[in-house]
């Protein structure tokens, strides 16, 4: 028979150490990204759910978006680096604890040693995990921002080939593009 209380138990307890664990890589995404989604949230208001933007405003994205994925390369990789430390710390603590262990066996089993450093370990295993998916989030940022400035390029790039359309129509003297005829 299934205890229901003990299940619920289990589920909210479960539910507030995600909330927490969320909390903490939603700050450490926010440090790394602000400046990047407060550029994206601009094209959004201002490009994409604006009918036929002007073409200045998605020069400007275009230019800020690509300066701005300059700088977060840099914070990408450094946070690479936490994601990478805090994986030795996990593991320099998990094998500390697993050679040295404090159990009341003399001689204990591999299972019972690595259920022991497991247990001692948790809270770096934790810190690891959360820098590692801050990364991943960060990362993935990063990689949909490109997206965008590839896909603000190609609406540039259509309407410089637009506008060379339309001048073939204007006589070429008239259009801006030469000499006219009398000189």
């Amino acid at each position: 028979m299934i205890d229901e209380l003990k299940v619920s138990d289990i589920k909210n307890k479960l539910s507030e150490n995600v909330e927490y664990f969320t909390n903490m890589i939603d700050v450490i995404v926010d440090e790394n990204t602000r400046s990047m989604d407060k550029i994206l949230c601009e094209i959004c208001d201002n490009v994409v759910n604006i009918d036929n933007p002007s073409t200045e405003v998605i020069e400007k994205y275009f230019l800020e978006l690509t300066n701005c994925l300059y700088f977060m390369q840099e914070r990408v990789e450094k946070l690479s680096i936490y994601d990478s430390l805090s994986k030795i710390s996990y593991k320099e603590a998990f094998n500390k604890s697993y050679m040295n262990p404090e159990l009341d066996k003399s001689k204990p089993t591999v299972a019972e040693l690595t259920a022991y450093a497991e247990g001692n370990t948790i809270y770096e295993q934790s810190i690891n995990e959360m820098y590692n998916k801050a990364y991943k989030i960060v990362r993935s940022k990063v990689d949909a921002a490109q997206t965008m400035i590839q896909t603000l390029s190609k609406v540039l790039s259509k309407r410089i080939t637009d506008m060379q359309l339309s001048n073939k129509d204007i006589p070429f003297y008239l259009s801006g593009n030469g000499r006219s005829l009398n000189e």
